[in-house]
Formats: structure tokens, C-alpha cells, sequence
């Protein structure tokens, strides 16, 4: 089952929601565009709040800035989730 948290046009800081491209166990990941560089972007979204899935995320994050594989992207920008 497919849970969107995004929509098409919602707003995520300086990015805009262009559309959902999947899911996996702990996010979902969404094609966005920075709204004043004109850039697209993915968005991943933690789909739960947890300090461990979180910290998962960050070491995921830090392993695509050491890739130099083409098929990987490199993260752009990184913001930690804000846990209500």
C-alpha cells in the first residue's frame, strides 16, 4: 500500500512538490523543484518519527556525499526531521 505524505504543489521549504516517485520501508521520495533555482530535485520523507530511522537517514545522506556512481545522486541539502 502506497501512503503519499505529499501532494503535487504542497511546499517543503524552498522546494516545491512536482510529484511522487516511490517508496521504500522508512520513506517515501518525491521529485521536487527548487523554487527560485529552477532545479528538480528528490525529497525523501521519513514516513515515521524515530532518533533511529533519523540517524539512518543522516548515514545514508553521508554516504551518497563520498559516491562518485553515476547511477547514485548526491544529496544536495539535509534537514534533520522535526519530531512533534
Amino acid at each position: 500500500m502506497v501512503r503519499v505524505l505529499l501532494n503535487p504543489g504542497d511546499e517543503v521549504e524552498r522546494y516545491r512538490v512536482e510529484g511522487f516517485l516511490g517508496q521504500g520501508a522508512l520513506a517515501e521520495v518525491n521529485r521536487v523543484r527548487h523554487r527560485t533555482l529552477k532545479t528538480q530535485h528528490a525529497l525523501k520523507v521519513l514516513m515515521r518519527a524515530s532518533t533511529r530511522i533519523r540517524d539512518r537517514l543522516i548515514q545514508e545522506v553521508l554516504a551518497g556525499t563520498r559516491t562518485t556512481w553515476a547511477e547514485v545522486l548526491r544529496p544536495a541539502a539535509a534537514s534533520p526531521p522535526r519530531f512533534r
